[in-house]
């Protein structure tokens, strides 16, 4: 059996060598102490039971990550819809572009010209994201 070395144990990495595991012999290298890239598993009691909460993925979706998709589907573990949404807070600022009520739920900002600035900034950042 020929081998195969994959250099970095996040989620791209740990794909390709399931992948590639049954043709090839696999080694992978790692510089962390534990796989799954920039993943952040942590173990919370929520009424009585001990939940598994991940909090390094950024998004799920067969858009993105259609081979990460095929994976999981093949591991046998189950999605769930859910809603993606964006926040941010600082010093003296708050955003959550969800709608307009959470858009502007600190009222003070509509004082802002920070606050304004941003939100143009946003705008024009969509503008020129689409034309990419």
């Amino acid at each position: 059996m020929k081998k195969i070395a994959i250099v970095g144990g996040g989620i791209s990495g740990l794909t390709v060598a399931e992948r590639l595991s049954e043709q090839f012999e696999i080694t992978l290298f790692e510089q962390n102490d534990y796989l799954g890239g920039h993943t952040q598993t942590h173990q919370l009691e929520i009424e009585g039971c001990s939940r598994a909460i991940d909090t390094g993925f950024i998004v799920y979706n067969d858009r993105t990550y259609p081979n990460f998709m095929a994976l999981l589907a093949r591991l046998g573990c189950e999605g769930q819809p859910t809603e993606m949404s964006f926040s941010l807070k600082r010093p003296n600022l708050e955003y959550n572009g969800h709608s307009f009520k959470t858009l502007f739920a600190q009222k003070s900002n509509l004082f802002r010209p920070r606050f304004w600035k941003m939100l143009r900034d946003i705008v024009r950042f969509n503008r020129i994201a689409r034309l990419v």
